[in-house]
């Protein structure tokens, strides 16, 4: 996350006290520190069911075959520039061991 900072600019004919300046930029930034609390908790959740989705489906494919290609279908996107085909698939299967014995 990136730290926000609010300051406060004086925008009528009154003059606003120091302390009124300060309460309102801590209430600014206690209300945008609620929000990215809550906007990474979501973020947390979304990713948890997401990696237990393809874990059960994984585990619950007919054919080692299928497993493999589940786990191809998620991991493959980064690993394309990286990896030869091989060693893809020899990653795949290590990933389906672990999903298997955890």
């Amino acid at each position: 996350m990136c730290p926000r900072f609010t300051g406060a600019v004086r925008l009528g004919e009154e003059e606003p006290s120091n302390r009124a300046l300060f309460i309102g930029i801590l209430g600014c930034n206690l209300a945008w520190a609620i929000v990215d609390g809550v906007m990474y908790v979501l973020t947390a959740l979304v990713e948890r069911g997401r990696k237990l989705r393809l874990v059960r489906e994984v585990l619950s494919a007919p054919t080692d075959e299928a497993a493999l290609q589940q786990i191809g279908r998620e991991l493959d996107g980064p690993l394309m520039t990286l990896t030869t085909p091989q060693e893809r698939l020899q990653l795949h299967g290590w990933v389906l061991e672990i999903l298997r014995r955890g």
